[in-house]
């Protein structure tokens, strides 16, 4: 047999440093131990098991009942829409990147459904009026959107990432919870919403009666936000614009934001180690390959 062409040879190296990269970042506690001292904090593990269990836990169950005020003066009363509507509630915070990466695709979806009955409901995270405001006008957004005062609404879902997306269908109940930003609607949302919107059409839906007495029997308690949802705070770690560069193309396992603006454990850790490798002129599978392998060249 030939020997395979070196770009054959050095794609599949990338390839494999990349998928160990991967695997890496996934799992809080090995990343920990592979090159850092300290233990990993509760806060890091408490964010990646919600990250883990929140769709398994609330898939087909009640969502609790909420009212929340609009920036328009309405008032949005969830227990008025379920079994009348498809219902999507994004959670988002102004500061957060992937929720502002994702807003233009929502803003698609929500269109393309104009005149059916589907609700898409902005949830912005305790912020304040004149900031959200200030976005939904930098963002040109055309979906009503909330502002959850002290964390209300998103502590009964235990929303602790941003964006987070919840998806409630025709008979009342959770049928998507997803953590991370949505890049491509009409692959996560469009199918679920396509059945529901069916549903609906065969007078289907839940009677409101039915879904209050339902959530007021569903055992299941609130799972409480660990996370501030305020920005975090400043990291310490002063990076060059190389490093800078490398930390903004890799993302946080717990937040889903970039490694450079998260001030986690996780994140100040690896940025730490990223501040003593050489970034310039190398690839990112070099890079990748000193911060996870000890420094041994690929």
């Amino acid at each position: 047999m030939l020997p395979q062409p070196m770009t054959a040879i050095r794609q599949h190296q990338q390839q494999r440093y990349l998928v160990l990269a991967a695997l890496v970042l996934g799992m809080v506690v090995v990343v920990f131990q592979a090159f850092t001292k300290p233990p990993p904090a509760s806060r890091d593990i408490q964010g990646i098991k919600n990250y883990m269990e929140a769709s398994a836990r609330w898939q087909g169950k009640f969502p609790p009942d909420f009212t929340l005020t609009l920036r328009t003066g309405e008032s949005f009363h969830l227990a008025e829409h379920i079994g009348r509507e498809v219902i999507v509630l994004n959670f988002f915070t102004t500061w957060c990147g992937p929720c502002k990466e994702e807003m233009p695709e929502l803003q698609v979806f929500i269109q393309k459904h104009h005149g059916e009955p589907v609700v898409l409901l902005g949830v912005n995270v305790d912020e304040k009026p004149e900031v959200v405001d200030a976005y939904r006008a930098q963002m040109k957004l055309q979906f009503p959107v909330g502002i959850d005062t002290n964390r209300v609404v998103a502590d009964q879902f235990g929303v602790s990432s941003y964006p987070t997306t919840v998806l409630i269908g025709s008979d009342g109940r959770v049928g998507l919870f997803t953590i991370g930003e949505i890049a491509n609607a009409d692959v996560v949302l469009e199918p679920p919403v396509r059945q529901q919107l069916e549903l609906l059409a065969q007078h289907k839906g839940i009677t409101r009666a039915d879904y209050e007495a339902g959530a007021k029997t569903q055992a299941l308690q609130p799972v409480v936000s660990r996370h501030s949802s305020e920005p975090a705070k400043a990291s310490e770690v002063k990076l060059d614009a190389s490093a800078q560069a490398f930390a903004n193309r890799i993302k946080c396992p717990s937040c889903g934001g970039a490694l450079f603006s998260c001030s986690c454990n996780l994140c100040e850790s690896v940025k730490k180690k990223l501040a003593t490798v050489t970034v310039t002129n190398r690839t990112d599978e070099q890079i990748l390959h000193d911060l996870f392998l000890e420094g041994k060249q690929p």
